[in-house]
């Protein structure tokens, strides 16, 4: 009588190494959205706060899927204007990135501001004036440690 020890055999490794890994593979199925002739969109930037600026608004168009295919916009009029009348030309500093001066406009909680485009071929872009809510002011900030405990 012979005794076969399937566990010495070398084909019983083999499955019990490959076996794990048919369960452990993913399916993956990559989406390419097809965006050719598309038309670049204008993609606007920038915040204007109650702090001291400078502020800066970047211009770009939008692309395909990677952050690269970006054009800045370049040679633009931008502007930001308070509904009482107070506005501010920003300078380019780099193609795209637009900056307003040190000691230039400065935003206020309950006041409203827009933001004007002119770019280099003559189209214009406005916002409508949006109002700067108010601040939350903080009193204290403080920290409590919570233990839980888990039964397994």
């Amino acid at each position: 009588m012979t005794i076969n020890n399937s566990w010495s055999t070398p084909k019983y490794w083999l499955y019990l190494f490959l076996l794990p890994l048919l369960f452990c593979s993913a399916c993956e199925e990559y989406f390419n959205p097809n965006i050719e002739g598309a038309e670049p969109v204008l993609v606007i930037e920038g915040a204007i706060t109650d702090m001291p600026g400078p502020y800066n608004i970047k211009l770009s168009y939008s692309a395909g899927i990677y952050v690269e295919d970006q054009q800045a916009v370049e040679n633009a009029t931008v502007m930001i204007m308070e509904e009482s009348g107070e506005e501010e030309t920003l300078t380019e500093v780099t193609p795209g990135t637009y900056l307003t001066s040190e000691n230039g406009i400065q935003g206020a909680p309950n006041k409203s501001y827009k933001l004007s485009i002119r770019l280099a071929d003559g189209s214009q872009y406005e916002s409508n004036y949006q109002t700067m809510p108010t601040g939350i002011s903080l009193d204290t900030v403080e920290a409590e440690v919570e233990y839980q405990y888990l039964s397994v």
